[in-house]
């Protein structure tokens, strides 16, 4: 009885004394998460088997990867919340205070106050078709632009029993690509090389302290910068009207002159302004890597020559990489584009002109073709304005990286024709706001008169174009554009029935333009006028056999 006992008395002694290192173990391991009592960790280890410094190094180490992470999360967020507003003051500034007009409410468009400044931005539709009903309607005329694919195949097929004889056509309006690179090219060299060796030139001889040295340079070499726009306006116009080349081609060879003139312009008007306004001191000659402050790095003016801008900048706000995908739709869609054009052209609007002159012709027959010109020639403008404005330059902006690609804002929203003209072709318009608007603006200080210049600067090189690629003079647009256009402008009118009669009137427009430049192309039945300027300047379809009774 004693010894039982005293076994158990022994047995609970030696209980308590675990008991008790266990409790001090808690309590070592309580204070370990503090960083306090260490020399308890090897009975922590021997119980539990674990090392808490090895646990505690890496528990660091996670605390500092989350704190990492959290950063950069919180900068990524930061970035896109400011890019965010960014963009939404962007729009805003297009727009004013809303206000309440029948129910309905307006947005008055901002006028533009200052130079063009570069922004990271999409293009409209771009944004648009995030929308998936705007994408449904994006589809929708994908589509029909297949389906006119097939039946154009079919057509052919049936009535020439050639599949592609549309195609056929196609490649001859852009026949003689050769020719066409011939003429190019010496552009591209002299807008590009010529234009910007003159330019640096200018900069270093004119770092002279003689006054009248800097007065002679810089007339030669305003001189020289005339003589070789003037070059580049007219030296392809005499090839293009000596060897005759189609259509499509000489209007190839037409828009890129434009944008030689327009592009080397641009570069000499912002740098030239940077060359006039520094100071010509002997320190300047002394240090020649001065030189590029004033003229910048042939790189820049490369890139800029084939950036989808008009209006010069040492640097534009770039994407972080190129999406080939973005890239091959844009061009895919450009040739389906093209392709649904030359439909319409083929199918709806050659029939009305295919016989022109050999019958004679009523003033019925020209309203009747008037008015059956308005819908091709609308679809027609609408197809030209999403390829190029929209598929080229979306294209090689991706391939450029260039990151502001609002070629176009919401023209389709305008209430004026003003409004339309300053949303249509962003790309132009500011090319005129910058060189010509701001320029007259501070030449003269008359508004009206700078607006005048912009618009009578626009009329007459649209006329250009048709006038050059086509090889006929009949100043339709010119009438339209810089007459009526200008006219209408004064007007500002708001609420849905503006949108539609702005409508109505370009259509209109649109309409009228085809069909007389309709008639003219295919007058080559009719007699003439017998004598070379005549035959020049005159319309030839007015020599055709005209009747002035209305049938």
């Amino acid at each position: 009885m004693s010894s039982g006992t005293s076994s158990m008395t022994l047995r609970k002694r030696v209980v308590n004394r675990e008991t008790s290192k266990i409790s001090e173990g808690d309590e070592t391991m309580s204070d370990s998460t503090t960083g306090c009592n260490s020399t308890t960790f090897p009975y922590f280890q021997q119980h539990c088997g674990v090392n808490l410094v090895e646990d505690d190094a890496k528990f660091n180490e996670f605390r500092s990867r989350v704190a990492a992470a959290q950063q950069q999360c919180t900068e990524k967020m930061d970035h896109s919340v400011t890019e965010m507003v960014r963009r939404i003051v962007d729009d805003l500034s297009v727009l004013s205070r809303p206000t309440e007009n029948g129910g309905t409410v307006e947005f008055k468009r901002k006028r533009r106050t200052g130079p063009k400044v570069f922004v990271h931005q999409r293009s409209l539709l771009t944004e648009l078709l995030d929308s998936k009903n705007i994408r449904a309607i994006h589809n929708f005329f994908i589509s029909v632009a297949i389906f006119f694919l097939a039946q154009s195949i079919s057509l052919d097929l049936v009535e020439h029993g050639n599949p592609f004889e549309n195609f056929a056509i196609i490649l001859k309006h852009f026949g003689n690509f050769t020719m066409v690179v011939q003429i190019v090219l010496p552009m591209l060299l002299v807008s590009l090389v010529f234009v910007y060796l003159s330019l640096y030139s200018w900069t270093i001889f004119r770092l002279t302290e003689n006054k009248t040295h800097q007065f002679l340079i810089d007339l030669f070499y305003l001189a020289l910068y005339v003589s070789t726009q003037f070059g580049i306006l007219i030296v392809p116009c005499c090839i293009l009207y000596s060897i005759r080349m189609p259509y499509a081609s000489s209007a190839m060879v037409i828009c890129e002159q434009i944008r030689y003139l327009m592009k080397t312009h641009a570069f000499v008007r912002e740098n030239a302004a940077r060359v006039l306004g520094s100071p010509n001191c002997p320190l300047n000659v002394q240090h020649p890597e001065n030189i590029d402050i004033q003229c910048p790095g042939f790189s820049k003016y490369l890139y800029f020559h084939f950036a989808p801008t008009l209006v010069y900048r040492d640097n534009y706000p770039r994407t972080n990489h190129i999406r080939w995908h973005f890239v091959g739709s844009n061009f895919l869609q450009f040739a389906l584009s093209l392709l649904y054009t030359n439909f319409i052209f083929s199918r709806l609007l050659y029939p009305h002109f295919k016989d022109f002159g050999t019958n004679q012709l009523t003033i019925s027959f020209i309203i009747s073709t008037m008015i059956s010109c308005i819908l091709p020639a609308t679809f027609m403008w609408f197809l030209v304005f999403f390829s190029f404005l929209h598929s080229w330059m979306n294209a090689f902006a991706e391939l450029l990286r260039f990151a502001d690609r609002r070629f176009y804002t919401d023209w389709w929203n305008a209430y004026s024709y003003l409004s339309f003209y300053r949303t249509w072709n962003i790309v132009v318009y500011d090319w005129l706001y910058n060189y010509v608007y701001i320029d007259v603006m501070r030449a003269t200080r008359s508004r009206i008169l700078s607006y005048m210049s912009v618009f009578f600067l626009s009329a007459v090189f649209h006329e250009y174009i048709i006038i050059a690629a086509v090889r006929i003079f009949y100043p339709v647009m010119l009438i339209l554009f810089g007459g009526c256009g200008l006219i209408m402008t004064g007007f500002n009118p708001r609420g849905r029935a503006a949108n539609i009669f702005m409508f109505q009137g370009i259509f209109t427009g649109l309409g009228i333009m085809t069909s007389f430049y309709g008639q003219e192309m295919f007058a080559g039945q009719c007699p003439g006028w017998g004598d070379y300027w005549q035959d020049l300047l005159l319309p030839r379809s007015w020599t055709c056999n005209f009747n002035t009774t209305v049938h």
